[in-house]
């Protein structure tokens, strides 16, 4: 069986099997939460949040959009 669930609380995320991060219907990151906290910037030698994840992707995709328009 699958359940679909949306949220805007990264921390609900870690509780799913796999996750996508999307950003203007594009999906950016699929995985693990782990894999995807992987991804993440730790803050202060710690180990990257899923919230530090999704940000580190999603400015990272805007980044690369924002540089291939111009």
């Amino acid at each position: 069986m699958t359940v679909v669930v949306t949220t805007h609380f990264m921390e609900e995320a870690e509780y799913c099997d796999r996750v996508i991060i999307m950003d203007g219907g594009i999906a950016l990151a699929e995985g693990s939460p782990a894999a995807i906290r992987a991804q993440g910037e730790p803050r202060s030698g710690q180990l990257p949040t899923m919230e530090d994840a999704f940000i580190a992707i999603v400015e990272q995709s805007r980044h690369s959009v924002g540089k291939a328009a111009q």
